[in-house]
């Protein structure tokens, strides 16, 4: 069961803070993060603590797959329709191999090849895509195989939840991002 506390907020701003609480990891693996920021104000709706921590997640498995002295990309697409943003983060690095595309958001699963290279639970990116789903959004990846990969995560523009869900955190309730 996720709580929500979902309000309007500017996407170029939870970019920002992400990127730049990524960048002294991806130094330390000899990468750099660029975020190709847009002039415009993007509104979106979400909860601020649950997107940081899918956008903690996206990059910081961006950053460890991708090859050293590379960088890993982070943009705002063109919108997916009137009712959503998609942001774009692009990798290089080993890619995903086709037959393992299923095995991504499956929890538990790692991809071969990279389990032995990275440990982790299997749990990161699932829990991604049930909190996009809570959101009203989506979260998907394009790959090429020893080339890039490009995680998008697609973000309500509009109020598209159960109204109650529409809600300031409470002050008192202090999470870290």
């Amino acid at each position: 069961k996720i709580e929500l506390y979902v309000e309007e907020l500017e996407l170029n701003q939870i970019l920002q803070h992400n990127v730049h609480n990524m960048k002294p990891f991806a130094e330390s693996k000899s990468m750099s993060i660029k975020f190709d920021e847009t002039g415009d104000a993007a509104m979106v709706y979400c909860d601020l603590v649950r997107m940081n921590q899918v956008f903690y997640n996206v990059l910081s498995n961006a950053v460890k797959f991708s090859t050293p002295h590379t960088e890993v990309r982070v943009k705002i697409d063109t919108p997916y329709s009137s009712e959503f943003i998609k942001v774009a983060i692009t990798n290089k690095g080993p890619g995903i191999p086709e037959n393992q595309n299923d095995k991504v958001f499956n929890e538990f699963e790692t991809i071969e090849n990279m389990r032995t290279h990275h440990k982790g639970t299997g749990l990161g990116m699932p829990i991604c895509k049930k909190i996009m789903e809570h959101l009203g959004g989506k979260i998907y990846f394009e790959s090429v195989e020893n080339e890039e990969t490009t995680f998008f995560i697609q973000i309500p523009t509009q109020k598209v939840l159960l109204p109650e869900v529409y809600r300031i955190r409470p002050d008192s309730v202090d999470f870290a991002a």
